[in-house]
């Protein structure tokens, strides 16, 4: 987790990216699934 100092300097490139996301139909379990795929595809190769 990001602190509040850390939070403040990410969040202005995040929540951008976080509001696209959500528009097209992405939810928080879905980005967390397809990190856990590209995770686990990397270690394969």
């Amino acid at each position: 987790m990001l602190d509040l100092k850390g939070r403040k300097k990410v969040a202005p490139f995040l929540e951008p990216i976080a509001a696209g996301l959500g528009k097209i139909g992405f939810t928080p379990t879905g980005v967390t699934v397809i990190g856990l795929l590209l995770s686990v595809a990397g270690a394969v190769l």
